[in-house]
C-alpha cells in the first residue's frame, strides 16, 4: 500500500468496511491522526506548554523574552522552541536582525486554551 493511500484511510475499521449508519461526520485519516499525535507530543512538556501560553498571551516574543518570562536558560527555550515548530505549533519570522515566534494559527491558540479550561484555568 503506498504511503499517500495509507494516509486517506480512515483510523478505525467497521465490520463490513462501511461507515456506521447516522455517522455525522467522516473518521479522520491516519494523516490526521499523526498531526494531532504530533501536536500533543510537542505540547506534553511543561516548559514547551509554557511557551505556548506566553505567546498565547503576548501574541510574539523573541527567545530573549520568553527566557526572562519563563524563566529559562535560553539554550532550554531554544531547544523548545525547535519542538514547537516541528511540530507545527509554532512559526517564527524575522524582524531586521531580530527572530520573533507566535503560535501557527488561530486553531492552535483555542487548541491552548482549551488546555489551560480543560485543567481549571483562566487565561
Amino acid at each position: 500500500m503506498s504511503g499517500s493511500a495509507a494516509a486517506d484511510m480512515p483510523l478505525v475499521n467497521r465490520p463490513g468496511g462501511e461507515p456506521t449508519v447516522g455517522m455525522a461526520k467522516p473518521e479522520p485519516t491516519a494523516q490526521a491522526l499523526n498531526r494531532v499525535i504530533a501536536a500533543l507530543r510537542g505540547m506534553a512538556y511543561e516548559h514547551r506548554f509554557r511557551i505556548l501560553v506566553v505567546l498565547m498571551v503576548d501574541d510574539e516574543s523573541s527567545p530573549a523574552d520568553l527566557a526572562k518570562a519563563l524563566p529559562l536558560d535560553s539554550t532550554i527555550v531554544a531547544h523548545h522552541l525547535r519542538h514547537l515548530l516541528d511540530a507545527k505549533l509554532i512559526r517564527r519570522h524575522r524582524r531586521g536582525r531580530r527572530v520573533f515566534y507566535a503560535l501557527s494559527d488561530e486553531a492552535t491558540r483555542r487548541l491552548v486554551g482549551e488546555v489551560v479550561r480543560f485543567a481549571g484555568g483562566e487565561l
